[in-house]
């Protein structure tokens, strides 16, 4: 089993070096798929990915991964590369769901100057009903917070796994603290600020505007070719085993789906007859 999944690891350039330890679960069958429980039923699967051009609805690419979170935004990056390579054709703007609102995709974006038009995951106000981050106030010169009882929060370090920078009070302030009920449970309250935060915020001040909402609404021609290709090409199960297998399937789906587009581009609803007329 190690020497296949070896195989398959060279062969796909995905594998279980990405983890700290084998997955939990691993098909005996296909293990270089991933164990999903995303849109009902558990199971060993894989995604399809698309780059989808707004403007003419043509699938300018395709990129299968197993079903994990981890792999789309790889597939993103890929993709937004190797159509700007072999097309030439630089992504001006990139609408995506929530799960693609990482600080470090985002980041990733901004400096290829692609405009992020997507919701940033955000667990800020993930605090119990404590206050939130919202409530403090960031001094970017001294590189500290201001609690709303105007006592500081000092920088104390930082961790490379999470991409966050970390700033606690002293527990003396908190201990004496007229908040601190409605402020931490604990000694002294900790805030995490995540690395890529100036731009997480420039992020969310762009979903005010008309451009990202115009997105928002054409991202939908996306969730239409997933739709498609479950009810009327009836891809619910691949046939194929392996990353490769799943690749060609989702590939010849995607070419499927782009005839059908530019066949309505030829011919579009309410357009001149192309019959020939019959003579008596």
């Amino acid at each position: 089993m190690r020497e296949y999944l070896q195989t398959l690891d060279r062969e796909a350039g995905l594998g279980h070096a990405e983890f700290n330890s084998a997955p939990k679960y691993l098909s005996e069958t296909d293990p270089a798929a991933a164990w999903s429980v995303k849109g009902g039923a558990a199971a060993f699967g894989y995604e399809t990915n698309y780059l989808l051009d707004s403007a003419g609805g043509v699938i300018v690419d395709v990129e299968a991964t197993p079903a994990r979170l981890s792999q789309e935004l790889i597939a993103a990056k890929t993709m937004i590369d190797r159509t700007e390579d072999c097309f030439a054709l630089k992504a001006k703007r990139l609408a995506a769901d929530m799960s693609y609102g990482t600080g470090s995709f985002l980041t990733w974006l901004m400096e290829k100057d692609v405009e992020p038009h997507i919701p940033v995951l955000d667990r800020s106000k993930q605090t119990d009903g404590k206050l939130t981050r919202e409530h403090f106030t960031f001094d970017a010169g001294g590189n500290f917070y201001t609690c709303p009882a105007g006592k500081r929060l000092s920088y104390r370090g930082k961790s490379n796994t999470k991409r966050i920078y970390t700033y606690c009070a002293d527990p003396q302030d908190c201990g004496s603290c007229a908040l601190r009920q409605q402020c931490t449970s604990g000694p002294a309250r900790k805030l995490g600020r995540h690395w890529d935060e100036e731009v997480r915020e420039a992020v969310k001040a762009l979903a005010g505007t008309e451009a990202f909402a115009r997105s928002s609404r054409e991202r939908k021609k996306v969730e239409m070719r997933f739709a498609d290709m479950k009810r009327h090409l009836g891809i619910r199960r691949l046939k194929l085993r392996g990353l490769k297998g799943a690749d060609e399937e989702f590939t010849l789906a995607a070419a499927d789906q782009n005839i059908k587009t530019l066949i309505k581009h030829a011919f579009p609803p309410g357009g001149p007859s192309t019959a020939v007329p019959s003579t008596a």
